[in-house]
């Protein structure tokens, strides 16, 4: 049977209409098999041991989230460029089985606003209509092509990953710990969306500590501007639910069995 007209407000322009099936990341990149779709609650209830039954979405992860014309135009401006680094990138990740560690991104005759452009665009995806209206720049920047440079109040992120996990999540806040004191602590609000091989990460007015896979300054090339980029970033895996959490399942191991002896007063071995 033919699928029924979704109807809503476009995530991107913010218009009432007809809306049609937005792949996050690109349907080409990795993402036309079915996903399983888990809320954190979920994912908390089977870390204690139970059973729970994830949202099938039988197209791919993503949603009817953007108006026809949002979809085509971006997805002809942007999305195969997105697609490209895909594909280039995925056979260097797709077997990595080891703890995070930092490495160097090298890619040749590119273009990185196009890619930033359509991480944005993903971002709108993944967070309710009303990011738009929040953010009334991001909303120009990725309908106009053309538009260079993102106010210092954005930082992406990005970050390589393995495994078969994906995760997407919309602005949230969470505690965080500065790496030179324990006792210095802030709040990070952030968006995220992650599937192998690339996980991109916006901070909203909290950036971290350093800038390892920091691309926000790619949004200072031309739409048709190519080159070559040498990037640092962090590669690591899609283990957990929260965001910019890339630990492997070993080091989660580790630090969970170490949060525990603490609690207990007991001093890791």
């Amino acid at each position: 049977m033919p699928e029924k007209s979704q109807y809503g407000t476009c995530r991107l322009c913010g218009r009432n209409g007809k809306l049609s099936y937005e792949h996050v990341p690109p349907k080409s990149a990795f993402n036309d098999s079915i996903a399983v779709v888990r809320k954190i609650d979920q994912y908390l209830a089977e870390e204690r041991g139970e059973r729970t039954r994830g949202d099938l979405q039988r197209r791919g992860a993503g949603g009817y989230t953007l108006c026809e014309k949002c979809n085509n135009c971006t997805g002809s401006w942007y999305g195969d460029e997105y697609v490209s680094w895909a594909r280039s990138i995925a056979p260097r990740v797709f077997d990595y089985k080891g703890e995070l560690r930092q490495v160097t991104l090298s890619m040749f005759c590119v273009r990185p606003l196009r890619f930033l452009k359509q991480c944005i665009t993903c971002l709108f995806s993944v967070n309710p209509e009303e990011f738009g209206t929040r953010h009334p720049y991001l909303r120009q920047f990725v309908l106009n092509r053309d538009l260079r440079g993102l106010p210092p109040q954005y930082d992406v992120y990005l970050t390589l990953v393995s495994g078969s996990r994906s995760r997407r999540v919309g602005v949230s806040a969470s505690l965080s710990l500065e790496k030179l004191s324990l006792e210095k602590r802030s709040i990070r609000v952030m968006t995220e969306f992650a599937q192998m091989p690339f996980a991109i990460t916006m901070t909203l007015d909290s950036p971290f500590e350093n800038d390892v896979g920091r691309i926000s300054h790619w949004a200072n090339y031309a739409y048709d501007e190519e080159v070559d980029l040498c990037q640092p970033v962090w590669q690591g895996h899609i283990v957990t639910p929260f965001p910019s959490d890339f630990r492997s399942q070993g080091q989660l191991d580790r630090d969970v069995t170490r949060n525990r002896l603490e609690a207990l007063g007991l001093q890791p071995a």
